[in-house]
């Protein structure tokens, strides 16, 4: 029988990250990416918990 969990899986992404990662992702994707915003969410030193 698989084990019953409690909760459903997820991440917790910090609140910088939160605000911020949209924003980053479209302008890396854009016709002229600029990846400068999403690494800077990447080395602000945040912390992901699972």
């Amino acid at each position: 029988m698989a084990p019953v969990f409690a909760a459903r899986p997820g991440l917790a992404l910090p609140q910088e990250w939160e605000e911020g990662l949209d924003d980053a992702l479209d302008a890396a994707v854009a016709d002229t990416p600029d990846t400068a915003p999403l690494r800077a969410l990447l080395v602000s030193g945040a912390t992901v918990s699972a």
